[in-house]
C-alpha cells in the first residue's frame, strides 16, 4: 500500500533511481514477498517514515535537516544501524587518513568545507588536528555541527579527544562568498567532501576553495562527483530533472521515492542473504520470523556500507543523492587542467581516489613542492612511487596490438588471460594506445604469487596526472569522447591522450608512478 499510495512517483523513482533498470521484475519472478519484506523491514528499523506528512514542498534540497535527523540517531540510545559513534569515527578516520596520505594530523590546521555532520571535524580533531575550523552554507548543518562539537566538549575523554578547545569555530557561510571566503584562516589541510557539486557553481567553488591551502606544503582533499565513475550516458538531464522533481515533492512522496530507491538498490543482496539462512524468502511469508531475517539482512548491508562510506549511512546518503540540487558532473581532466591553470595559487594534482566522488588530492604547484618533486627527486607523496619512463618506441598503437590479436587467434592460438583482460576494457572504441610493462621492470604477475602493478599507479604526462586512472563505468575508455584517461593492468597499460595525439610524436613525455602489490592465495599484499 506504501507503494500504492505513492503512486506513479515512487514506481518512477524505482525505474530511474535505480542502476539496474527496474529489478523489480527480476524480484517477482523470485520471490514476491521480497519487497514486502524489505518493505516492513524498513519502516520497523526506522529507517523510513510510512506517514503521509503534511506541509509545503522545500524550494532547495534541506542537506542540513539530513543530517540533523542522522546525527540525532547516531547520538540515541538506539544508535543509527546499530553502529555507534565511535565505530563510525575510525572508518572517517581511516579515509582522511588515506584521502590525505597522512596517518597523523599532529601540528596541522584543519578546515572543513561543508561540514554536514561535524564528523569529519571530530575525525581530524582525534588525529591530532591543532586547529579545526568547519563551515556549512546551511544552517541546520551549522546547528548539527555545534552540536557534536558540544556533545565533544561534554564527554572528551570517552571520544578520545585531547584538547577540545583545538576546535576552534563552527561557521555559517558560502564558498561562493569571496567577502566570506577572504576572512576564512588558511589551513595545512583543507577538507571538501561532496559538496562542491551541489553549490550551483562547482567551478567558482573550486576557485574559491584552493587558497584556503595556500600555505607551505598545504594539502586540500576535494571529492566531488565525476563523469567517468557513473553510468549516466545519455540521462544527465533526466536525472536533473529528478532531483529537482524530487525536491519538489510533499514528505510523504520523498519518502515513497526514497523507499523504491532503497528497495532496488537492496533487493538483490537481501534475497541472496535471506535464501542463504537456509529459509527461502517465499518460505518466511507466513512465518514469525519474515521481517527479522530481512531486517537482519538489511542491518548487515547497512553497516558494511558504514565501515566502507566515511561512517555514513545508506538511507541518509540515499536522500542527499536523490535530493541533492543543484548538481553539477565534471570530467576528471577537466578538473586537473582548471586547478593548474585556472586558479590562483596554481594547484598541483597528486593523486585522485577513484570512486563515484572522486578525491582530487592538491597542492599548491610552488610552496607545496616537496609534496611531489623537487631538487630533480620524487619527494613526499610521491617519493614511495617507483617511475617507469614510457619510452615511445614501446607503446604500441591499439589497432596494431588488437589486429595482431585477431590474426593470431584466427590462427588456431589462444591468447593468455591478461591479453584478453586488457581487450576487454577497450569497450569504448579503439583510440587507445598500449603500454606493456617490460622485464626489468620486475612484476609480471602472471602466475600465482607473482608481484604486480597496481591498479593505484599514477600515470604522468609532462609530469602532470593524465586523467582518470580507474574502472571508467561510463564504457568510454578509448573512446574518442572519452578525454585523457587510463587503465592500469596487470602486464600493461591503456592510455589515451584525449586530444587524438600520438603519444610517440607529440613531443611529451609519459611516466608511470608505480606501486605494486604480490597475490597469494586470494590476497593482495603492498
Amino acid at each position: 500500500s506504501l507503494l500504492h499510495r505513492g503512486g506513479s512517483v515512487a514506481q518512477r523513482s524505482l525505474c530511474q533511481c535505480a542502476r539496474a533498470l527496474c529489478p523489480m521484475a527480476a524480484l517477482r519472478s523470485t520471490s514476491r514477498v521480497l519487497p514486502v519484506l524489505l518493505i516492513a523491514a524498513l519502516l520497523e528499523a526506522g529507517r523510513i517514515d510510512g506517514s503521509a506528512g503534511e506541509g509545503s514542498p522545500p524550494m532547495q534540497y534541506a542537506f542540513g535537516r539530513n543530517w540533523q535527523q542522522f546525527l540525532g540517531a547516531v547520538l540515541s540510545d538506539r544508535p543509527l544501524s546499530g553502529m555507534d559513534l565511535e565505530s563510525r569515527l575510525r572508518s572517517m578516520e581511516a579515509h582522511l587518513q588515506a584521502g590525505f596520505d597522512l596517518d597523523s594530523f599532529a601540528g596541522r590546521t584543519f578546515l572543513d568545507v561543508g561540514c554536514g555532520s561535524g564528523l569529519a571535524s571530530l575525525a581530524a580533531l582525534r588525529l591530532g588536528a591543532a586547529r579545526v575550523v568547519s563551515l556549512d552554507y546551511q544552517q541546520a548543518s551549522v546547528e548539527t555541527t555545534r552540536l557534536l562539537r558540544k556533545h565533544v566538549q561534554q564527554a572528551p575523554e570517552a571520544l578520545g579527544v585531547g584538547n577540545t578547545d583545538a576546535w576552534e569555530e563552527v561557521l555559517q557561510g558560502s564558498i561562493l562568498d569571496q567577502a566570506f571566503v577572504n576572512d576564512l584562516p588558511r589551513s595545512d589541510l583543507v577538507y571538501s567532501y561532496g559538496v562542491l557539486h551541489h553549490t550551483g557553481d562547482v567551478w567558482g567553488a573550486l576557485r574559491n576553495i584552493a587558497p584556503l591551502a595556500a600555505v607551505q606544503n598545504g594539502l586540500l582533499l576535494v571529492s566531488i562527483h565525476v563523469a567517468e565513475s557513473v553510468d549516466i550516458g545519455d540521462s544527465t538531464s533526466e536525472w536533473l530533472e529528478l532531483k529537482k522533481e524530487f525536491n519538489q515533492m510533499l514528505p510523504w512522496e520523498q519518502e515513497h521515492s526514497i523507499l523504491a530507491y532503497a528497495i532496488a538498490e537492496l533487493g538483490e543482496h537481501t534475497l541472496q542473504c535471506v535464501n542463504a539462512s537456509g529459509r527461502p524468502a517465499a518460505a518466511l511469508a507466513g512465518g514469525s520470523g519474515r521481517f527479522a531475517q530481512a531486517r537482519r539482512c538489511l542491518g548487515e548491508v547497512f553497516g558494511i556500507f558504514a565501515k566502507e562510506a566515511r561512517g555514513m549511512d545508506f538511507i541518509t546518503d540515499a536522500h542527499d543523492w536523490l535530493g541533492g540540487y543543484p548538481y553539477d558532473w565534471v570530467r576528471t581532466d577537466e578538473v586537473i587542467r582548471f586547478m593548474r591553470r585556472e586558479v590562483q595559487p596554481s594547484m598541483k594534482t597528486l593523486q585522485i581516489q577513484h570512486s563515484a566522488v572522486a578525491g582530487f588530492l592538491l597542492t599548491p604547484a610552488v610552496v607545496g613542492e616537496s609534496n611531489f618533486f623537487a631538487n630533480g627527486q620524487f619527494q613526499g607523496h610521491w617519493a614511495s612511487h617507483t617511475p617507469i619512463n614510457l619510452a615511445p618506441g614501446d607503446i604500441i598503437e591499439w589497432q596494431m596490438f588488437d589486429g595482431a590479436a585477431d590474426e593470431y587467434v584466427a590462427q588456431g592460438g589462444k591468447l593468455q588471460e591478461h591479453l584478453i583482460e586488457m581487450r576487454s576494457f577497450a569497450t569504448g572504441g579503439k583510440t587507445c594506445w598500449v603500454y606493456f610493462f617490460l622485464p626489468e621492470h620486475g612484476e609480471p604477475c602472471r602466475q600465482p604469487d607473482d608481484k604486480c602493478i597496481s591498479p593505484m599507479s599514477i600515470l604522468l604526462e609532462d609530469m602532470e596526472v593524465l586523467g582518470w586512472g580507474g574502472d571508467s563505468a561510463d564504457g568510454l575508455l578509448c573512446s574518442p569522447d572519452s578525454g585523457p584517461r587510463y587503465q592500469v593492468l596487470r602486464t600493461g597499460i591503456l592510455f589515451s591522450p584525449g586530444d587524438g595525439s600520438d603519444p610517440r610524436f607529440n613531443g611529451r613525455s609519459y611516466r608511470l608512478l608505480k606501486q605494486t602489490f604480490r597475490v597469494s592465495g586470494g590476497d593482495q599484499s603492498a
